[in-house]
């Protein structure tokens, strides 16, 4: 291995575990450590190191596809997880990858997606031939909370863009008998767009999906079911009487794991810009403040207590804050270090036992 990659796979490493720190108390490292067991590598290398082979194929009429949204009872407004980091990821694609985002989840959503997406200075619009053609731009779609009209939409949409390239953030994954739940073993499939489709068929065709949780019930990160069930409350036993339990049966190419899935896109966003060498891929910490607070002004709310608050899962915004700028700082260090000290690195490169060996 070269001592670039594996710089690489080293920062991407100390990304995962920032991204993974149990800010919450909840006792759930066990999740990400099935997961990483399962892929091998570093989460956020994973998922970088795939996005970054399709992006370099693509230009501005390619479409990347990002889905979220998980709204919550009883007003049915989307959380703040998810939100604000798909406008954060939405603006990297456009302005550093020069491709085409396109946004979907319920419609419920787009309120609050719509100042995200303005306040991280992308233009918004529902017309997807505009969005193609213009720069700095975003589509935004609902999809249908019908299977059968999802799943049109779905077809109709591959077809008019072939997209090879979707990412999934805090969206509800459907169990193996097509049940989404919340985090507290509850039926939500009553409110929830049906994506999980139009987020296989990405993959079935050849293409690249990234599927981004906290827990286990989110879409795409199922690739490790049978091991997330006994490690989640309600994962086997959930409270509907369905019998599959929380965890999404829904698999990814590259499946992530954060203390919230906001946290996590931060995470992968660093992880683009440490494996591509470019700049302002990871936004600044100031921009991701206010791009939170303007969701909470617009409809979105935290999803652990309900509050119209600017925070994510109770996480204050000074903390999340805080959080994006300590991944800056690992990019900033872990390549000034390299360049001053190489020692390092070759010495791990050189053990028998490297645990970042491709080879193994």
């Amino acid at each position: 291995m070269d001592l670039l990659t594996m710089k690489h796979i080293v920062v991407a490493d100390t990304i995962d575990r920032v991204i993974n720190t149990d800010f919450h108390g909840k006792g759930l490292y066990p999740i990400y450590d099935a997961i990483r067991r399962e892929m091998g590598l570093p989460l956020t290398y994973l998922a970088a190191d795939g996005m970054l082979r399709r992006l370099e194929q693509m230009n501005k009429d390619d479409v990347v596809l990002i889905g979220t949204g998980f709204l919550i009872d009883p007003y049915l407004k989307p959380e703040t997880d998810g939100l604000i980091s798909a406008a954060l990821l939405a603006r990297a694609l456009e302005y550093v990858f020069h491709v085409t985002p396109v946004i979907v989840s319920e419609a419920q959503s787009l309120e609050a997606l719509h100042w995200t997406c303005t306040t991280a200075e992308m233009s918004v619009t529902d017309d997807l031939a505009l969005a193609r053609k213009n720069r700095n731009t975003v589509c935004l779609l609902p999809i249908s909370l019908d299977l059968a009209e999802a799943r049109r939409q779905a077809d109709a949409l591959l077809a008019e863009t072939n997209c090879r390239l979707m990412v999934s953030i805090e969206r509800p994954g459907a169990n193996e008998f097509g049940i989404y739940h919340s985090a507290l073993g509850n039926n939500i499939s009553h409110k929830v767009a049906k994506i999980d489709y139009l987020f296989e068929q990405v993959r079935v065709r050849g293409g690249f999906t990234v599927g981004v949780g906290d827990l286990g019930n989110e879409l795409g990160v199922g690739n490790t079911q049978a091991a997330l069930k006994p490690l989640i409350p309600f994962g086997g036993a959930c409270n509907c009487g369905c019998g599959g339990g929380t965890v999404t049966a829904t698999v990814s190419s590259a499946p992530m794991m954060g203390c919230s899935s906001e946290i996590a896109v931060y995470g992968l966003l660093a992880a683009l810009q440490e494996l591509s060498g470019k700049s302002d891929i990871l936004c600044s910490p100031g921009l991701q403040r206010r791009v939170l607070e303007q969701a909470a002004l617009h409809g979105a709310v935290d999803g652990q207590d309900g509050r119209a608050s600017a925070s994510v899962d109770i996480m204050t915004a000074d903390s999340v804050e805080r959080v994006v700028a300590v991944l800056h700082d690992v990019l900033l260090h872990g390549n000034r270090h390299t360049d001053n000290r190489p020692e390092f690195l070759q010495y791990v490169a050189a053990m028998d036992s490297n645990p970042y060996d491709l080879s193994h």
